[in-house]
């Protein structure tokens, strides 16, 4: 069976970067639930804010998307 990985990290490893970073990963099964919610996200909720947007980031995303993405 085909197992997908998502990994994100977080933090900024520059030279005046975060103290701390944080690495992140999701392996399912099945991507379609996944794709699904962020095809929902762009197509309806929050289609202006997002219709250029080829990363979600939470530090220029509106409240209302930050609190959708941690419920999902």
């Amino acid at each position: 069976m085909t197992k997908y990985i998502y990994i994100d990290e977080s933090g900024d490893m520059g030279e005046k970067g975060s103290r701390h970073i944080v690495i992140a990963a999701v392996i399912v099964d099945d991507q379609h639930p996944l794709k699904r919610i962020i095809k929902n996200m762009r197509r309806h909720k929050f289609k202006k804010e997002l219709k250029k947007a080829t990363e979600i980031k939470a530090n220029k995303s509106s409240p209302q998307i930050i609190i959708i993405c941690w419920k999902n």
